[in-house]
């Protein structure tokens, strides 16, 4: 009884080992493509035969006869779900896919983390009773385009450009700056769509108006409108934190009062 449990004991051990070490396989992967594996999976499970045909040729020379009988044997259940690729078998096909891929291929992987790691900014636009409606439309361009040419690319992305460039430093600069242009012209072109509606408010901005407030997206660039008929000009500022008012931490303070004093009654009676 002894001995069986001491078996059951080292094949969890074992186990627990085996699934730690391909979470960290996991962990690995990921990192080195940027932070998400999904979309070069399914680029990977979208591959013609003659295509994945030609990368395991390659997977077994570099890996073995053995690792490639398991590849060509295990690929239906990879592709259906029904077994999880570990983190190491993974990589290494993976890393066989750039040298393959055409510039379209690559330019969607990158889209993928552009969305969430490219240039994000959030703007006070206070545009006073004289301003020029064309220059607030100037001076949110000129935002936008300082923002994309100061832009310092994050890790995740350089690391998803380095994976699909291998060592060509100018591919790697290619993929950045079909990004960055692509960026430019996705944000004329919304300052260009949000020009009416931005307009109309400014023109809705007369002398009756002492204040009004109006937020403005411009692809991923967010314009807090506040026209003011005590401004001049148009001023560009960054958004001031919330801060709680007088009577917003007064009432804050009457309720905590309130619920001290029912404790404060409960353990007395209680006692």
């Amino acid at each position: 009884m002894a001995g069986h449990r001491r078996g059951s004991y080292g094949s969890y051990d074992a186990g627990h080992q085996a699934a730690k070490r391909h979470i960290e396989e996991a962990k690995r992967l990921s990192h080195e493509l940027g932070g998400t594996d999904k979309d070069v999976k399914n680029y990977f499970f979208t591959l013609s035969n003659t295509q994945l045909a030609s990368i395991l040729k390659d997977y077994g020379k570099l890996y073995g006869r053995g690792s490639l009988d398991y590849a060509i044997k295990t690929m239906p259940k990879w592709r259906s779900g029904r077994t999880q690729m570990s983190g190491l078998v993974a990589s290494r096909l993976y890393n066989l896919l750039p040298p393959r891929m055409p510039m379209s291929a690559k330019y969607e992987l990158v889209k993928t983390l552009w969305g969430k790691y490219s240039p994000h900014s959030h703007k006070v636009l206070t545009i006073g009773s004289d301003a020029n409606p064309h220059e607030v439309m100037g001076v949110a361009e000129k935002h936008i385009l300082d923002t994309i040419k100061e832009y310092s690319i994050p890790d995740p992305l350089q690391k998803r450009f380095k994976w699909l460039a291998g060592d060509d430093v100018g591919l790697q600069q290619q993929l950045l700056n079909h990004f960055l242009e692509l960026e430019k012209k996705q944000a004329v072109e919304a300052i260009r769509v949000q020009q009416p509606i931005m307009l109309k408010h400014i023109n809705q901005s007369n002398d009756s108006i002492h204040h009004l407030s109006q937020t403005v997206e411009i692809g991923s660039h967010r314009f807090d409108l506040v026209f003011s008929a005590n401004e001049s000009g148009v001023q560009l500022e960054n958004p001031q934190p919330y801060r709680p008012s007088v009577s917003e931490g007064s009432d804050w303070g009457g309720v905590l009062w309130w619920i001290a004093g029912i404790v404060f009654l409960i353990i007395l009676l209680s006692s």
